[in-house]
């Protein structure tokens, strides 16, 4: 998901980044700070919940094609809960919100959480029903070589509050936090005032193989390094920014509020939305059921991710899956399968025989140690018996 907004003001952008190896340490020295306190960012809390309520404002469609925006129904309401386990990388994500539909907006509400190994996502039935969607999507933690279910950018400034600054060459995924940070992806831009805030300026080289995609943060040197604006760029265009203003909590400076804004081109506004804390709650006490969604009786469409097997090298784009429905009773009747594509797109990998689960292995175990009794007894049978005393 990724949505927009931000305060209708001037851009004032600088020119192109740097190269990290050209600037000398003494330079480099904001960001070697920085670093420390987004690391002790890190650890100020364990856990964390956050209230959040909005709008939107849909000014012009994605699509140059499409029909106007009417000034009249454009801005719709925004709400979600969050909750973090930061030490131990577990995630909850509650939200309802509006997208542009044909004939008009569409409600969108869900719930996406990851426990550590498994991130399931949910929708209520009648908004599964609305958009042809799911009930539950149940997915494994991904290999090394997937990139996971990204955040999405709305919680930018919650993931700066904890210490969690994302890049394009390092995105934050739910199934990848806490992010490791790297030093080396950032370089020292320049040096500007932001609504009275002195900040250092940090860019991150574009990223190869994209269309110049590289990032931009405003940092504020001072009480832990707060990010005071976010920018993401697209062939040195601003395509995404995030205002972000910051207030006195119990647990030091956190995000109070924020703009987020979106431009299809890099030139036209297209959504804004803006954000308020309505609650903070620092080291709330969780649960492990508070880090998943349960699969209940009556749901009509159960996606259930597979494992690929050992050994295969399917392509990083397509998954294999089953899918069920549960019955009232709490069956699961499955209803259809999909296997993966192989890493070259020709050849597909099916799923997993059933017949490879631990009962069929038990069977095995039967049948051979009852084969190996048969052949003990007709070793003995066919053997001299011992000779006996004249």
């Amino acid at each position: 998901m990724r949505s927009v907004s931000w305060l209708m003001v001037a851009l004032v952008w600088g020119g192109l980044p740097c190269a990290a190896g050209a600037q000398p340490a003494k330079d480099r020295a904001p960001i070697t700070a920085a670093f420390a306190d987004w690391q002790a960012r890190q650890k100020a809390v364990k856990t964390a919940r956050y209230v959040l309520s909005g709008t939107t404002e849909f000014l012009k469609p994605l699509s140059p094609d499409s029909s106007p925006v009417p000034a009249n129904d454009r801005t719709k309401p925004y709400q979600a809960v969050v909750l973090f386990d930061i030490e131990g990388g577990r995630f909850r994500f509650e939200s309802t919100e509006y997208v542009p539909a044909e004939n008009g907006y569409q409600k969108r509400s869900g719930t996406v959480t990851f426990d550590g190994a498994e991130m399931r996502q949910g929708h209520p039935r009648d908004v599964a029903e609305a958009i042809g969607g799911f009930d539950l999507l149940i997915g494994k933690k991904p290999r090394k070589d997937e990139p996971g279910a990204p955040i999405s950018d709305l919680l930018l400034p919650l993931l700066f509050a904890h210490g969690v600054v994302p890049t394009v060459h390092q995105p934050a995924y739910i199934q990848r936090l806490p992010l490791t940070l790297a030093e080396d992806d950032f370089v020292v831009h320049g040096r500007h005032t932001l609504r009275g805030n002195t900040c250092v300026v940090f860019r991150t080289e574009p990223k190869l193989g994209t269309t110049g995609i590289s990032d931009e943060y405003w940092v504020k040197p001072e009480r832990l390094s707060p990010v005071i604006r976010a920018v993401q760029l697209a062939g040195g265009q601003p395509w995404t920014r995030t205002d972000i203003e910051w207030g006195e909590t119990v647990s030091g400076w956190m995000p109070r509020s924020w703009s987020h804004a979106f431009t299809a081109n890099g030139k036209d506004l297209n959504r804004l939305t803006t954000i308020k804390v309505d609650r903070y709650e620092p080291n709330p006490n969780v649960t492990d059921a508070d880090f998943s969604i349960p699969a209940v009786p009556g749901m009509k469409e159960v996606i259930v991710g597979e494992e690929a097997p050992a050994g295969s090298r399917p392509h990083p784009g397509s998954s294999g899956r089953r899918v069920y429905r549960i019955t009232d009773g709490g069956e699961w009747v499955e209803v259809s399968s999909q296997g993966w594509k192989s890493l070259d797109g020709t050849t597909d990998i099916p799923l997993p025989t059933r017949w490879g689960s631990w009962p069929w292995a038990a069977v095995g175990v039967v049948v051979f140690l009852g084969g190996w009794a048969v052949y003990r007894w007709r070793s003995r049978r066919a053997a001299p018996a011992p000779p006996t005393a004249s």
